[in-house]
Order: structure tokens, then C-alpha cells, then sequence
């Protein structure tokens, strides 16, 4: 493959493999912990040289201040595994250097030396403590080696049993950096593989990429997501080959499980992932297999198809136009492209919320997409959660919504989305213990996510708990001090819970316009929460498309039911998505008994 080709050095009677991170001895494997390995392999590249302790913190942690002590634990752990000998010398107020000799060897010249040979070629010197050192060292290692894997592999024999997992963006190595989308879309690929077996929990994209571009420590990586066992890898593509190197780790321990690295033709991509997937299916559930990877005729349109997730993964509008030409130009190239119309579809909803186009023909293009998704397959489980969104907010037939939820959760119960909109949907239903179950299932799934963590505020406010709607508040800000969501939620609950001075605060820290600070505190001192409300439904009014829900909100507010109804009458009209949430709109509690009301909660067909 040119110039990429696995590296491995000798020195002793040890044997690294850089490329699969490996560290032998007699043949045997001996457990490092990643970044003991990292140092490792730091101090074998500058052979003979001192590294200082700054180069080899950045070397080890680049990015990332830790301890200088950190480094030292590292050493101390490679000292333990060497045993007798002088491998690594340290140079007082300096740093490190290894004295030992290294030779690079190839993979093949490396299997061909049989621990025979290896012996002979050493010389006689030392033989017996070598050999005994070799023999125990050997023991050793292969009975941590299987212990690590065996528990694993054979799940049931020993009562262990791995119950969540994470995959982490792995990292492109190629030199072009527009080649980012391809890594990370292989990530979400095998994301969603495994994210079909029993019994496994599978944290989800947006909490993944969290630690994008960031070191990482395996354990407490795995501590802070309380999962068991994560999977990592890098990418490499170079011209028409390709290179995906795959390691599976013991979140506990740090320890390697499983590792490989796959060299094919770029046009493998497919049985790659697929040969991934079930080897670490095979690994944690024995016996266990992933669906099969969706047939792509078209190498050009499954390219468009990961630039079209890789825009629609970010916030900005630009970003889901872009997402939307790419998932056309994935479906121009191969018409029968399930997945690029469920992403499709998933756009439209997007522009939909965002109010970027009339919502009324951006539901109908959701709704043509995810009607082509499922009748190309219809066991597409993002296919099915937009198809209940388009059913809850836009065709407001709530059974149709809750079945295509339930569909798509049957089909994968990882899908941190899907949870999520059915709390939504639980929400307007007003059936609060299934609401909250919900929202903490997609939080346990995607604990990083500020939107789901800032959706818990809002199932809090809605069902009337102030207090805990306040500590979720609290809990999201935790997250990212500067959620505007987060903030906006908790206006909200503060307005509800009288809590006026800290709703003023919230509010000027949101995305949405507000009135100044200085004006809202005038007003409250003036003529109380009317002045309050009055200034805001002022400030809303002067906007060029103000959205009717919310204009009936401070219509309520006030007292002025004929115009809250009249501006329900018209979000009802244009489809606005607030409007499934009338009936558990704090501010329309007033008005419940109202003809008018009951007649559009009637229309809604509302319970």
C-alpha cells in the first residue's frame, strides 16, 4: 500500500507492533494500558536520545494539560514489565531516555523467528535466566491475555457480561482533512450495526464526538459514560486503498480485547464494516450478528450520502442545505438509496422547526422522503422515527405516532432520537411517568447531548414540577454553561415558579430576541407580572413573522383570551408545532373551560 506499512521493533527479548499497538514477549501478548503504550513507543522512536518531559507530555497527551506524574505512573508501569535490565534510563530534571538497542523488522521476518532461533541469535549468555525469565514472562502474559479476552468472549461461562459500549470518531489519518466526513461516517455506520444487538447498550453519535479531536483515556472515558467497553480506530485511504485499524478495549482496565487492521481495496468499504461489526458482535455477544450493511450499488453515491450526514450532524441552517444537496446527489446515483431519502427527510423536518421554510411544504417533502425510505425498507428505524415526528407534529394523528414510535424502538432501542420524540409525543398526551421515562432513556443514551438534557427543563415545566425542572436546568448548564436552550427552558420555569428576578437573568442569556433587562425589571416594579408580560408581548409583536403560539401565550398571560384564541386559531392553521402542547401550556390553564378552547383541543383531537 506505498508508504503505509506496519511498523514493528525489537529489542530484548520484547516485540512492539505499532500499527496494532501490541506488545510481545515470547510470543506471548503483554497488557499495556493505551497510553503506557503511547509512551512506549514515544521513547523507541527516539532511541538513544533524551526526550525531555515536556515533549513526551505532549507527545502522550497532545492538547491536554495533565500532571507530570501522569508520565511517571507510565514509566513506572513499563519498568514493571521489563523486569531486569536497563531499558529506560532517567535523566534527573530532564527526562527520559531508552538505552536498550532496537532494530525495525518486518511482519513477515517477525513470524518467521521462532522463539528457537530468536535464542540462538541472542547467544549463550544468560541462557538459563533468560529462557526461565522468557518462560514465566511468557506464562504470564498469555494467562492475562486470555483472562482479558475470555472474559469477554465467553460471557456466559463466567457471569460477565458486557452491557454497554461506545464508538469513538476514529481518526483519519489521511493527509487530506476534507477526507473528516469519510472517518466519521464509518464511525456512525458501526455505531448503528451494533446498535442492533440484545442487550447492549450503545451510547449515541452526539455524546460520541464529544471526544473528537481530544486525548483520550480509555478509563475515564468509559467511567464517565458508564459504559463497559469502548471501540476506537483510525482510517487511512491512499488513492484507491484503504486502511482501517480497529481495537476494542476493556473500559475498566484500559486493556485491549480485541484488535485488527484491515487492508483493502477502497471499493471493500462495505464488507469492511460488515467484517468489523460482526467480529465485535462475535466478541461481546457470542453467537450474536449484526444486520446486514444496506446494499449500495454506487461507491459515488454512498460518499454523498456520508457528506450529507456529515452536514446534517451540525446546527447551522447552511449546513442542513448542504446536507439536503448531498443526500440528492446520493439518490441521483442510486435511486434505490433507502438510507439518503430517510436522511432526506430528516432535513426537511429540520427546516420545518427551524421555520427556514414554509412549514407546510417542508412537512409534505419529509412525508414524500420517508414514504420513498420505507417502502425501499421498511426496516429502517430512522426512516420509521421520522415518519412519527412528521405524524406528531404535522398530521397531529397521534396513533399513528405513537405506532411508528414504537416501531422504530423495536427495531433499535439505541436510537437516543426516537426516545426523545416519544417523550414529546408523551408530553402532549399528558402522560407524564411515560414522558419522563423516556427523556431519561435518551439521556442515558446520549448523556452528553444538550438537547436532550435541555428537554427534561421542558417535560419538568410542562408537567407543573418548578423544583425539578430548576435542578435539570442546573444539571444541563453542568454540560455547557452557554446552552441557550437550557436557558430559555429556564425563563420558563422561573416565570411559572414567580421567580422573576432569575427568569429576567435567563432570558437575556437566550437565543431568542428579548426585551432588555433594565425594561423587564421597569415594568415587573411598575404594575407587577402584567407589566412583565406586557413588555414581552410587545417586544414579540414588533418581530417581522411572529410566531402565533407564542403571542398567545402572552395573550393568555394578560387576561385577553379572544386574542390567545385568535392566535391559536392561526398557529392551528399554519401547522405550527408548539401547538401540540396547548393543553399543557401552563399560561391556558385559565382557559380550559372555554368553548372556544375545547373546541380546538376537540379538533386536535387531544385527550
Amino acid at each position: 500500500m506505498g508508504d503505509i506499512r506496519p511498523r514493528r521493533y525489537r529489542f530484548g527479548p520484547f516485540e512492539v507492533d505499532l500499527e496494532q499497538r501490541l506488545l510481545f514477549r515470547a510470543g506471548g501478548s503483554v497488557p499495556l494500558t493505551p497510553k503506557a503504550f503511547d509512551t512506549l513507543a514515544a521513547l523507541l522512536e527516539r532511541q538513544g536520545k533524551v526526550v525531555n518531559k515536556a515533549e513526551l507530555l505532549k507527545l502522550v497527551w497532545p492538547d491536554t494539560f495533565v500532571e507530570e506524574n501522569n508520565l511517571t505512573q507510565n514509566i513506572s508501569a513499563l519498568r514493571k514489565v521489563f523486569g531486569d535490565g536497563d531499558y529506560i534510563e532517567t535523566i534527573p530534571r530532564r527526562g527520559y531516555r531508552f538505552l536498550m538497542g532496537v532494530e525495525e523488522v518486518s511482519v513477515s521476518e517477525s513470524a518467521e523467528r521462532t522463539p528457537e532461533k530468536e535464542r540462538v541469535a541472542r547467544g549463550h549468555r544468560f541462557r538459563s535466566r533468560w529462557i526461565w525469565a522468557a518462560l514465566g514472562v511468557a506464562a504470564a502474559a498469555a494467562v492475562l491475555t486470555l483472562y482479558g479476552v475470555d472474559r469477554i468472549r465467553s460471557a456466559s461461562r463466567s457471569g460477565y457480561r458486557v452491557d454497554s459500549l461506545v464508538v469513538l470518531p476514529f481518526v483519519n489519518l489521511t493527509a487530506n482533512p476534507e477526507d473528516e466526513y469519510f472517518s466519521d461516517g464509518l464511525t456512525e455506520e458501526l455505531t448503528n450495526a451494533v446498535a442492533h444487538l440484545e442487550g447492549l447498550r450503545v451510547v449515541a453519535r452526539t455524546t460520541a464526538f464529544q471526544f473528537k479531536g481530544k486525548a483520550r483515556d480509555i478509563r475515564s472515558i468509559a467511567q464517565q459514560l458508564q459504559v463497559s467497553t469502548i471501540l476506537e480506530g483510525s482510517v487511512q485511504r491512499q488513492e484507491k486503498k484503504l486502511r482501517v485499524t480497529v481495537q476494542l478495549n476493556d473500559g475498566r482496565t484500559g486493556y485491549h480485547i480485541w484488535s485488527q487492521t484491515y487492508d483493502r481495496d477502497a471499493g471493500d468499504l462495505f464488507s469492511i464494516q460488515e467484517d468489523i461489526s460482526n467480529e465485535v458482535a462475535h466478541t461481546i455477544r457470542p453467537g450474536g450478528a449484526v444486520r446486514p450493511a444496506m446494499v449500495v450499488r454506487d461507491r459515488a453515491a454512498y460518499d454523498a450520502y456520508l457528506l450529507g450526514r456529515f452536514h446534517r450532524s451540525k446546527p447551522d441552517r447552511a449546513s442542513v442545505r448542504k446536507a439536503i444537496a448531498f443526500f440528492e446527489q446520493a439518490i441521483d446515483k442510486d435511486a434505490g438509496y433507502a438510507a439518503a431519502y430517510a436522511g432526506l427527510a430528516e432535513c426537511y423536518v429540520k427546516l420545518a422547526q427551524q421555520n427556514t421554510m414554509p412549514p407546510v411544504e417542508a412537512w409534505a417533502a419529509a412525508q414524500k422522503a420517508v414514504d420513498r425510505a420505507l417502502a425501499l425498507d421498511d426496516n429502517l428505524a430512522e426512516a420509521h422515527t421520522t415518519q412519527a415526528i412528521v405524524h406528531l407534529l404535522m398530521d397531529r394523528n397521534w396513533e399513528a405516532a405513537e405506532r411508528q414510535f414504537r416501531r422504530a424502538i423495536a427495531l433499535n432501542g439505541n436510537d437516543a432520537t426516537a426516545h426523545h420524540w416519544f417523550s414529546h409525543y408523551f408530553i402532549a398526551m399528558g402522560r407524564w411517568s411515560e414522558s419522563l421515562a423516556e427523556s431519561r432513556t435518551a439521556l442515558e443514551l446520549d448523556p452528553l447531548d444538550v438537547q436532550i438534557s435541555s428537554h427534561l427543563i421542558f417535560h419538568y415545566v410542562r408537567a407543573r414540577d418548578f423544583p425539578n425542572a430548576i435542578k435539570a436546568g442546573s444539571q444541563t448548564l453542568e454540560l455547557d454553561p452557554h446552552s441557550q436552550l437550557a436557558y430559555l427552558f429556564l425563563t420558563w420555569a422561573y416565570e411559572d415558579a414567580g421567580q422573576w428576578d432569575k427568569a429576567i437573568d435567563a432570558s437575556q442569556l437566550t437565543n431568542l430576541g428579548h426585551p432588555e433587562a433594565s425594561a423587564l425589571k421597569a415594568a415587573l416594579q411598575a404594575s407587577g407580572p402584567r407589566g412583565y408580560w406586557r413588555v414581552n408581548q410587545a417586544f414579540l409583536s414588533k418581530e417581522k413573522n411572529p410566531e402565533n403560539y407564542r403571542m398567545a401565550v402572552y395573550d393568555a398571560r394578560l387576561g385577553e383570551a379572544d386574542k390567545a384564541l385568535a392566535h391559536l386559531d392561526q398557529a392551528f392553521q399554519k401547522h405550527e408545532p408548539e401547538l401540540i402542547y396547548v393543553k399543557c401550556e401552563p399560561a391556558f390553564d385559565w382557559m380550559h373551560g372555554n368553548p372556544r378552547f375545547r373546541a380546538l383541543a376537540e379538533a386536535l383531537k387531544l385527550p
